[in-house]
């Protein structure tokens, strides 16, 4: 299995999330922006994220990511950038806390 096929968030999940389903895309695109996403947060965490440990609440701050990165492909610099950002950072500092009862 490539690590391609054991990423936490599928190409599938991600055309789904952007309710993109039917449309022809550009692939590389997709791929590009999600394998992105996936990096990032992997990096941020300290933790390689794959389908096997990856909490729903990094897979939902990864499709966030990669779902601004595929509407801003301009790479123009902007307010929601840091919106979005701040959302992602905060659902991964969620996924790092440990919570005790």
């Amino acid at each position: 299995m490539s690590s391609i096929d054991n990423r936490p968030v599928s190409i599938e999940q991600f055309i789904r999330f952007l309710n993109l389903e039917g449309i022809e895309l550009d692939e590389y695109i997709l791929e590009s922006t999600l394998n992105t996403a996936i990096e990032y947060c992997s990096k941020r965490n300290e933790t390689v994220y794959t389908k096997e440990n990856c909490p729903h609440i990094v897979k939902q701050a990864i499709l966030g990511l990669a779902t601004h990165y595929f509407e801003n492909r301009t790479g123009e610099a902007s307010q929601s950038e840091q919106v979005v950002l701040k959302g992602v950072e905060r659902l991964l500092d969620l996924a790092r806390e440990k919570f005790t009862f």
